[in-house]
C-alpha cells in the first residue's frame, strides 16, 4: 500500500493577535486529522486561533481543518491544548487519523487536491481498519517503599552493599555506592520488564495490537496502549480493574480512554 504523498505541510506558524481579522492571503488550513465524510462535529468547536472548525471532503474522507494565521512557529501550550481538544471531539465523534501537532497546508484548495485526492486509498484503508476500535493507555507507578522492599528481598547483594556502606563517609565508600546505584538501576529495569510483560499478558487477548511507549521517571511501571474493539471494551476494561486490584499496593493503575488512536496510525513522518 503506498504511504500519503507529502501534502506541503510546514510549520511556519505560531500566536496571533485575536482581535485582528486577517486578511485572507494571511490565512493557512491548520489540519487536525482525517475522519469520514459526513463526521458530525460539536458546533461550537474552535481551532488553534479560535476560529470554527470544519470537513474539507474527498470522495467518502475528509480533512478536519481550521484557519490560522501564517506566523512563527508553533509550539504554545494554548496550541497544543487546542490541536488535542479538536482531535480528541473528532475521536468522540468517530474513527479519525490523528495527525501530528503542526501540520499546515497552505489552503482549503490545496487540502483537497493535494491532501485528500492523492492519498485517498490510504486513508480509506486506515479509516476501515481503525473502524470500531479505540485507544486506551495503561500506565503503572510504583510505590517507593514496596518497591525498595522487593528489590532488596529479590537481590540479596543489594542489601550487602547498603550494609557495607552504612555510615561511611562518601569518599572512604564511593566504590561501593557507584555498585549499589548500578545495581539498584538493573533491578529497576528488571521489574519494570516482568511487570510490563505481566500487564501485557492480562491485557492483550482483548486487543487487536499493543504498543508499548517509552515510561517516564524511575517510578513507571509500565507504559501501553491497546487497540481495542468496541465489544471488547468491558471486557478489557475489567481486566484492568482486575490487575489494579492484585497489584493493589506496589504499582498503581491508570486506564486513559478511550483516545485518538495515536499509537496504532502509520503516519509517515514528512506528512
Amino acid at each position: 500500500m503506498t504511504a500519503p504523498t507529502d501534502p506541503g505541510s510546514s510549520n511556519g506558524v505560531g500566536p496571533t493577535d485575536a482581535a485582528r481579522e486577517p486578511p485572507v492571503e494571511d490565512t493557512a488550513c491548520y489540519v487536525f486529522g482525517v475522519v469520514p465524510s459526513g463526521t458530525r462535529l460539536p458546533e461550537d468547536l474552535a481551532g488553534l486561533d479560535g476560529g470554527p472548525v470544519r470537513l474539507v471532503e474527498h470522495r467518502g474522507v475528509a480533512a478536519v481543518v481550521g484557519g490560522i494565521v501564517s506566523r512563527g512557529p508553533l509550539g504554545a501550550r494554548d496550541e497544543l491544548l487546542a490541536h488535542e481538544e479538536v482531535v480528541a471531539a473528532a475521536a468522540e465523534a468517530s474513527v479519525v487519523l490523528p495527525f501530528p501537532f503542526g501540520a499546515v497546508v497552505t489552503a482549503a484548495d490545496a487540502v483537497a487536491d493535494q491532501l485528500l485526492a492523492p492519498n485517498h486509498g490510504w486513508y480509506a484503508d486506515v479509516l476501515a481498519d481503525l473502524r470500531g476500535r479505540r485507544e486506551f493507555v495503561v500506565t503503572g507507578e510504583y510505590d517507593a517503599d514496596a518497591l525498595l522492599r522487593e528489590i532488596m528481598a529479590e537481590r540479596p547483594e543489594i542489601t550487602d552493599l547498603r550494609a557495607a556502606i552504612g555510615d561511611r563517609p562518601v569518599e572512604a565508600s564511593y566504590p561501593e555506592r557507584i555498585q549499589l546505584g548500578d545495581a539498584v538501576v538493573r533491578a529497576l529495569d528488571d521489574k519494570r520488564a516482568a511487570d510490563t510483560d505481566e500487564l501485557v499478558g492480562v491485557l492483550e487477548p482483548y486487543a487487536v495490537a499493543v504498543a508499548l511507549r517509552e515510561s517516564a521517571g524511575d517510578a513507571a511501571a509500565a507504559d501501553a496502549a491497546f487497540l481495542v474493539p468496541d465489544e471488547e471494551r468491558p471486557a478489557f476494561e475489567d481486566a484492568v480493574d482486575r490487575l489494579a486490584a492484585r497489584w493493589t499496593g506496589r504499582v498503581a493503575l491508570r486506564l486513559s480512554g478511550p483516545l485518538a488512536p495515536y499509537d496504532f496510525v502509520p503516519f509517515p513522518e514528512e506528512v
